[in-house]
């Protein structure tokens, strides 16, 4: 009976362990701010997006962000610092585009299309991506621009990047990946900042 109830004692001990485990890992997708989802960070990101469910996971960020920043109030946050966020409206109310902008003693010193999610039914694949991440820690943003289909569930990278931020200049850092084919279709359909 002592056996039984040793086995029963740490099997309970064992699956309470991994319950709580599994409640504390909040996955980062879910913690979306106007500073972008850190996942875009990673080093192993863009090797996750484009395999097999790169669709999907993209859909789902992309979902993610438009969400939160349908109904986005400009922001001059403090924990923001030297940046703030700003939403233009484009051809009508569907697009628009969240702009970071960078200040240096108050003074505007440079800008970057940080979101933009744009759909033009006359191209194929018709829908336009730009996600970005600011991590505050480091004045890094990482960016990811990509056409994508819902027809046949496809994406299409035209780039990933990481810049730096110094003294309110943003520079690019590192291209990770370009695809200069779809640089010049997007200069066609007007999608440069």
């Amino acid at each position: 009976m002592k056996a039984q109830n040793s086995i029963l004692s740490v099997l309970t001990v064992i699956i309470f362990g991994i319950s709580c485990k599994y409640e504390k890992k909040i996955p980062p997708e879910h913690n979306q701010n106007y500073f972008g989802n850190e996942n875009i960070a990673k080093m192993s990101y863009f090797k996750e997006i484009t395999g097999k469910s790169g669709y999907d996971i993209l859909k789902k960020q992309n979902d993610r962000y438009s969400a939160f920043y349908v109904n986005f109030k400009n922001t001059n946050d403090s924990k923001a610092g030297i940046f703030r966020f700003k939403k233009q409206s484009l051809d009508d109310k569907k697009n628009y585009r969240i702009v970071l902008y960078t200040f240096v003693n108050n003074i505007k010193k440079d800008s970057l299309e940080f979101y933009r999610n744009s759909i033009d039914s006359d191209y194929e694949p018709s829908e336009f991506t730009c996600v970005s991440y600011l991590d505050l820690k480091t004045n890094k943003v990482w960016q990811l621009k990509y056409f994508s289909s819902a027809t046949d569930r496809s994406v299409n990278f035209v780039s990933y990047q990481k810049s730096s931020i110094i003294n309110g200049v943003i520079k690019s850092d590192s291209l990770y990946y370009l695809d200069e084919s779809l640089d010049v279709e997007m200069d066609k359909r007007n999608l440069y900042y």
